[in-house]
């Protein structure tokens, strides 16, 4: 043990009467999941969108899943966040709000580009049999992408006594993401022409609105919330106090530093003066250069037409390349043929049926960059074995259900399935003795930053027992690892 006044002073407890976490040296975590549901419900709900032509509100947060942890490691704070947002939002025209009443004067009717799609033109749409439908104008451009055409007759627009309802959903914020990056989808639940218009307003101006709400959670969690986390301590006072001594001093260095840089000027100033001097007789030698670039001119002229016998020639170099390319590409194709013999580096062999086996056991431990039902997604979807394997297969994701991979050189079927957790199999390769199977286990277990994959196989043949190993690493670890950001892809898609 230290004496008194020496050791780590990290550790030394009498720094805080409360001897808690001195120096802020210990992870902490506080959890803000329930916090950042209850502040996003308050900054959400009630946020107005609203424009000249029209008035949204979000009603109600019907989704809010995903958890938030505040981290304090070396008095350093460290946020974790990711939701995912549903809302209800209802929405009206603003027309009463604009007067509401006939036009008696040529002006400019704006209309929203969605409302203009439905309709080739005007006239057309003037005609069409749309009624009960308010009035409005407005002499200026109301909508960035509106549709202005002056007429002098009466023009119908939205229906300012429709309530449209929809949906607006936000699967991704996270701290990964940028709030520029934040996805914001609208959708709707009322039909019709005035649905169109909002819904194109939410998903615009609204969207601009809500990010901007949003950030206003990131901020409350990064100032509000994580208060008291990082714990004061007793030097703080005089570490200030000796930073602002460093401070100091370093202005009075940066001054004299200035003041060289002024006297430096002055000398540059001269420089200056001399180098415009030089300037004078760069220029005259410069006339000198122009007409000597004229004769280079000339002279490059004679070397284009060189360039353009040469273009010629490189034209046939490059159908010469072509034809060995095409040559090359049936090469590769015949060669191809030959990869699934290749896969597991195993000779057939003469086996004697009536012989013991001697067998070996195979552990191997796998982590991926993705949820453990990604991966169970990836070993049990037929088109997802088709990609890591690189070729067709006969896939039956069942118990009892069969499988051959690698054009039928690896056999056997499903034992056992535990969604997301287990996969049993029996597995063997056809060059091993007949009716010979080993007995593979598959377990998934989700981490908190990856998927951990702990494989065993039991019952391989003794001399086989390396090269499966090399195998399973690479055509299924190595092969999904390199394929694995598509095939995720593809599952959410699918």
């Amino acid at each position: 043990m230290a004496k008194w006044g020496e050791g780590d002073p990290r550790w030394l407890v009498e720094e805080r009467p409360d001897a808690k976490n001195v120096n802020n040296w210990h992870w902490t975590e506080k959890n803000a999941a329930q916090w950042s549901k209850d502040k996003l419900k308050e900054i959400l709900v009630g946020t107005v969108v609203e424009t000249d032509f029209a008035q949204c509100k979000i009603t109600e947060m019907t989704k809010c899943n995903g958890d938030a942890v505040v981290n304090n490691r070396k008095a350093k704070l460290i946020f974790f966040y990711e939701w995912a947002i549903e809302v209800q939002w209802s929405g009206t025209s603003n027309n009463h709000a604009m007067g509401g009443c006939e036009i008696n004067e040529p002006t400019s009717i704006v209309l929203c580009h969605i409302t203009i799609k439905r309709f080739q033109c005007v006239e057309s749409f003037m005609q069409s049999k749309l009624e009960n439908i308010a009035i409005f104008w407005k002499r200026k451009k109301l909508y960035q992408e509106a549709f202005i055409k002056p007429i002098e007759k009466e023009c119908f627009l939205v229906n300012g006594d429709t309530n449209v309802k929809g949906t607006l959903q936000i699967p991704n914020l996270s701290e990964e993401h940028d709030m520029k990056d934040v996805d914001i989808t609208v959708k709707l639940e009322t039909d019709g022409p005035e649905a169109e218009i909002l819904k194109d307003m939410m998903r615009q101006t609204g969207g601009e609105v809500v990010r901007r709400q949003l950030s206003q959670y990131v901020n409350l969690l990064k100032e509000e919330f994580s208060k008291g986390l990082i714990l004061p301590s007793k030097d703080s006072a005089e570490e200030v106090k000796s930073e602002a001594e460093e401070v100091k001093s370093e202005a009075e260095e940066v001054k004299s530093e200035a003041e060289e840089v002024k006297s430096e000027a002055e000398v540059v100033k001269s420089e200056a003066e001399e180098v415009k001097s030089e300037a004078e007789e760069v220029k005259c030698e410069a006339e000198e250069v122009k007409c000597e670039a004229e004769e280079v001119k000339c002279e490059a002229e004679e070397v284009k037409c060189e360039a353009e016998e040469v273009k010629c020639e490189a034209e046939e170099v490059k159908c010469e390349a072509e034809e060995v390319k095409s040559e090359a590409e049936e090469v590769k194709s015949d060669t191809s043929t030959d990869r699934p013999h290749k896969i597991f580096k195993s000779a057939e062999k003469d086996c004697d049926l009536n012989k013991p086996i001697e067998t070996g056991e195979i552990k191997t431990c796998e982590s991926f960059k993705c949820t453990a039902e990604e991966f169970y997604r990836v070993l049990t979807t037929k088109e997802m074995v088709q990609i890591f394997t690189q070729g067709s297969c006969i896939f039956e994701p069942k118990e009892g259900g069969k499988f051959e991979l690698f054009d039928g050189n690896v056999q056997g079927h499903f034992v056992k399935m535990v969604p997301f957790k287990t996969i049993e199999q029996k597995w063997r390769f056809k060059t091993w003795p007949k009716e010979h199977f080993s007995d593979v286990t598959i377990e998934i277990n989700q981490k908190d930053d990856c998927t951990e994959v702990n494989v065993t196989l039991v019952g391989v043949p003794k001399a086989e027992v390396e090269n499966t190993k090399d195998g399973w690493r690479r055509f299924y670890w190595e092969s999904i690892k390199r394929n694995l950001v598509f095939m995720v892809i593809h599952i959410v898609t699918y």
